[in-house]
């Protein structure tokens, strides 16, 4: 149903920049109160006029732009490290443990004296990752970072920094808990393999591709070719500070209109167009019938592919039956899914469409509320069963 972490082919995922720097937050051969000092103080209000009733005040909602969603992960994080040469993957770097744990201090009462210097000063002196935007990591769930920075981010307020220094194989930390919401971006992408020995094809074919980009859509065009090329295919929705696409992917995204498609970008295996797709939020409730030829079979399901193509057809014919029966469509979900969603009757959402597999997406854009879509959709993890279900306007069953 839902897009894996990266839609690229194997080989494409290869070619993406290393990311080892990352293991040096990251809790390696680990497993997912500290002094806290605020990124803004508080002012003290007056106290209330003992003749006249408190008033609260409510604060006013945050009204955000369309594209600012929450964060996938549960923190947001910013961080800093000091690495030194007897750390682990310190790399060639030449600073003592003494070293580091000085400057970590000098730090820490920089920090205490303004906390807002925190991406300055991951700039000027931080050993990890995304150092040169600030420190900012983006999202993260519980586990993913060593589990000392895991306890420190756990008991953080968001905006707060963490204020003595953390020690770790890899280091000393500083780390700040960011908003968990940020703006997201998401792109369909197509993607053109190099082919050993022949890349002259793959150039060819770039030129045809581009002559009827003049006229087409990408998806329309990338249609003309399904032997030689990968997509359409959605990236997933992404922050500026994620990784899950190299920084320039990110940035070349970030720089088209809506709708707007790329030149096409080479890579080490082959090249990638972009097209910036505009966010919109899906909900809805789906089947799942995987199998064990699926790309990626869930369920450790041992059915066959025709096997599973005739189960789905059969509930999808139960189900055309009776189009406006939603406790039907939860009930067969619960028996026969073999996606995680069985449990809440199938139900997903809300999820942002470029999370979402392409062809499911393009399908739920097209239905009317409460509405079942009439012909199965294959995706890499087996036949779906599909129907639009707004959880705010369709009655649970």
């Amino acid at each position: 149903m839902f897009s894996p972490p990266s839609p690229f082919p194997e080989f494409f995922r290869r070619c993406l920049p290393a990311l080892a720097l990352l293991l040096l937050c990251l809790g390696c051969g680990s497993s997912e109160p500290a002094s806290v000092m605020s990124a803004a103080a508080a002012e003290n209000p007056e106290e209330p006029n003992a003749t006249q009733p408190e008033v609260v005040t409510e604060p006013e909602p945050v009204v955000q732009p369309p594209d600012f969603y929450p964060a996938r992960g549960d923190y947001a994080v910013s961080h800093i490290l000091i690495s030194h040469r007897t750390a682990e993957a310190a790399g060639k770097q030449l600073r003592t443990r003494q070293q580091a744990k000085l400057l970590s201090e000098e730090l820490a009462v920089q920090l205490a004296d303004d906390p807002t210097r925190f991406e300055e000063l991951a700039k000027q002196h931080s050993d990890g990752p995304r150092a040169e935007e600030g420190g900012r990591l983006g999202s993260v769930y519980r586990g993913d970072l060593h589990p000392l920075l895991d306890t420190a981010l756990a008991n953080l307020a968001v905006g707060a920094i963490h204020g003595e220094p953390i020690e770790t194989p890899f280091g000393y930390h500083f780390v700040r808990r960011d908003e968990p919401a940020g703006r997201h971006w998401g792109a369909l992408h197509v993607f053109i393999p190099k082919i050993p020995d022949n890349e002259d094809k793959g150039l060819r074919l770039i030129k045809e591709i581009n002559e009827q980009l003049l006229v087409d859509p990408l998806e329309k065009v990338a249609a003309n070719y399904p032997n030689d090329l990968y997509g359409p295919r959605y990236t997933g929705s992404f922050t500026a500070e994620e990784m899950r696409l190299p920084a320039r992917l990110i940035q070349t995204v970030r720089e088209l209109d809506i709708n707007g498609v790329s030149p096409a970008i080479e890579l080490e295996q082959g090249w990638v167009y972009l097209k910036r797709i505009e966010l919109a939020v899906r909900h809805g409730r789906h089947i799942v019938i995987s199998h064990k030829d699926a790309a990626l079979p869930l369920n450790q399901t041992e059915r066959a592919r025709e096997e599973a193509r005739t189960l789905a057809e059969d509930l999808l014919e139960q189900l055309k039956n009776a189009p406006d029966n939603a406790a039907l469509f939860a009930e067969l979900a619960r028996q026969h899914s073999d996606a995680t969603t069985r449990d809440q009757g199938g139900t997903f959402g809300p999820m942002l469409n470029v999370d979402l597999y392409y062809a499911v997406d393009q399908a739920l854009d097209k239905l009317n509320q409460n509405q079942i879509h009439e012909t199965l959709i294959e995706t890499p993890v087996g036949f779906q069963i599909l129907r639009h279900a707004d959880p705010t306007q369709e009655p649970q069953p």
